[in-house]
């Protein structure tokens, strides 16, 4: 793989991994054996309920909460057909939670059947949000706990796991059983937030990752022009690769959620639309 082709495969992890948010479960993918078939021996349950989060400033909303499957704290992706979640194979990790009210998130039933064999390690919860007037970019610094930013609560199947090896970030918030996770749930989840006075800028979609400014203002409203012109509403990041080639993702219901990715490049002074690839 050439250098353009591996920063390409790069962007466009980028573009995923900064957007997230609204199906109110993981979707599903073709069964090719059954979980019997699969030993799928371990079980998580959390029950419905609603989550509310309580930022401490009354100016900052959150705008998108999820919960999120990994194979360890340091986000290693898991093998999807190794796990149910409500019975069937999920098509991601990530459960994006409903809004049913101002700081408020429905979560649904659910029953995740795992082996740890067939992972090769234990099963890892979080729960993250997004805000809604502060892009991924400019988010931390309002967090007086940093650590916050990237898990508000945190579960390890593997309960005698060591503490003290825990990732700061995928699994900050830690608590010690499926019980406490379970209790911790039904509580307020209290977001303590400093008092930096926000910006209109630091909410301003999309977000533009333009290192060494390889792309002009005009090539960045070009680039998104012609994102719009395919009917694409919800531009959520612009990824410069070089001064020809950019990525952008973009979502179907809002600014959080990331559905496609495009690659465009600059051809004969004009900038082309040459491939568009579904996050599934």
């Amino acid at each position: 793989m050439d250098r353009r082709r591996a920063s390409v495969t790069v962007l466009r992890a980028i573009a995923l991994l900064a957007t997230a948010c609204v199906h109110p479960s993981f979707g599903h993918a073709p069964e090719a054996e059954t979980p019997a078939q699969r030993q799928l021996t371990e079980v998580v349950e959390l029950p419905h309920q609603t989550l509310a989060f309580k930022p401490t400033r009354d100016d900052i909303t959150v705008g998108c909460a999820i919960v999120s499957l990994f194979q360890s704290d340091l986000g290693k992706a898991l093998p999807l057909e190794s796990i149910r979640v409500n019975g069937v194979q999920p098509k991601s990790a990530t459960l994006y939670l409903k809004r049913v009210g101002k700081n408020r998130f429905e979560l649904p039933a659910v029953k995740i059947e795992f082996s740890s064999k067939e992972l090769g390690g234990p099963l890892y919860l979080s729960i993250k949000v997004w805000f809604n007037e502060l892009t991924n970019q400019y988010d931390s610094p309002f967090y007086e706990r940093v650590p916050d930013r990237y898990a508000l609560l945190s579960y390890c199947t593997k309960e005698d796991d060591d503490p003290s090896k825990v990732n700061a970030r995928l699994g900050a918030n830690r608590v010690a059983s499926l019980k406490e996770f379970r209790e911790r749930l039904g509580k307020p989840f209290v977001i303590q937030l400093n008092q930096q006075p926000l910006r209109e800028e630091w909410g301003r979609w999309p977000m533009i990752n333009n290192a060494a400014r390889k792309l002009s203002d005009a090539d960045l409203k070009a680039i998104e022009q012609s994102v719009r012109d395919r009917g694409e509403k919800y531009v959520i990041n612009i990824s410069a690769q070089d001064r020809d080639h950019a990525i952008v993702g973009v979502g179907d219901h809002d600014l959080f959620e990331g559905t496609r990715v495009y690659e465009l490049a600059r051809t004969d002074g004009t900038w082309q639309i040459e491939k568009v690839e579904d996050r599934q």
